[in-house]
């Protein structure tokens, strides 16, 4: 092999960096858990708006956007209501998709 022929060794050569195996998972795994927050607790007020805006939202097939609280997290989705199922308390979605009334947070019509 001659000296000025280049070989690239690839990914061997960071392997150094990340001597402790599994210490990036671990480490993506704490600021995940850190960054979990209590579930909010909503007045009666926000309560009945809510209820007034997806009666609204039924009655005309309006997109609505639902703000629910998941696993430590607030998370935002899109959607046109087909029914609110008060068995299994979960408000269904055309797309199938459905959420428990009481992670709901925030509704608000596009």
């Amino acid at each position: 092999m001659d000296k000025d022929t280049y070989i690239d060794r690839g990914i061997i050569k960071w392997l150094p960096f990340d001597g402790l195996l599994g210490f990036h998972d671990l480490i993506q795994d704490l600021k995940y858990r850190l960054g979990k927050k209590d579930k909010p607790t909503l007045s009666e007020d926000q309560l009945e708006s809510m209820n007034e805006t997806l009666r609204i939202a039924l009655e005309s097939s309006l997109e609505i956007s639902i703000t629910y609280y998941h696993d430590g997290y607030l998370k935002e989705t899109l959607g046109v209501v087909k029914h609110v199922d008060m068995i299994t308390r979960t408000l269904c979605f055309m797309d199938k998709s459905s959420y428990p009334l009481d992670d709901i947070m925030r509704l608000d019509i596009l």
